[in-house]
């Protein structure tokens, strides 16, 4: 977060460079992507604990 960001949009158009819009929704994005990532990597784990068990 580079750059300071206003408490709320002003919904000017085009969005002003410091709009805390565009960023919230990236790191909103951001983190669904990582705990996506999160579960996939639990779900193989779990998965080679079955087919070891096997």
């Amino acid at each position: 977060m580079g750059k300071k960001l206003k408490k709320k949009c002003c919904r000017s158009k085009p969005q002003c460079q410091r709009c805390p819009v565009p960023f919230l929704l990236k790191e909103r994005d951001k983190a669904r992507r990582k705990a996506a990532k999160k579960a996939a990597k639990a779900a193989r784990k779990a998965a080679g604990k079955a087919a070891g068990a096997a």
